[in-house]
């Protein structure tokens, strides 16, 4: 721990921070927050994935979800038609609007893509 503290108290010396005990903690908490990573795995299929997302919503809503593969067309046929099952429209517009829901994820997924390589 007296480790912890010096390096601590180092880092916060270069960064011109008080030297109190209590300063130290604070820079200390700062730093971890600004630079704690957590990697989270978890699979989308089955129940595990919106059980957790039900049981801690900060993992939808305070965390960037990577998805590393691109969802197959059949896979986004299926979601599309299961969430807009409940809406009154004509069969034609039914399946237009799934055909609709997949071109737009895939756009995004791609556009999403052009965007990240040309930021890094």
């Amino acid at each position: 721990q007296s480790n912890i503290r010096e390096n601590v108290r180092a880092a916060a010396k270069a960064a011109r921070r008080q030297q109190s005990e209590q300063e130290l903690d604070d820079f200390f908490v700062e730093r971890c927050k600004a630079n704690l990573h957590v990697v989270l795995c978890i699979s989308p299929v089955g129940d595990a994935l919106r059980t957790y997302l039900r049981m801690f919503p900060s993992l939808a809503n305070c965390c960037t979800i990577d998805w590393f593969q691109a969802w197959p067309p059949e896979a986004l046929t299926s979601v599309a038609k299961a969430e807009l099952t409940t809406l009154h429209m004509s069969p034609a517009m039914y399946e237009a609007t799934v055909t609709l829901c997949n071109e737009i994820h895939v756009y995004v997924r791609e556009e999403s893509s052009q965007r990240f390589l040309r930021e890094v």
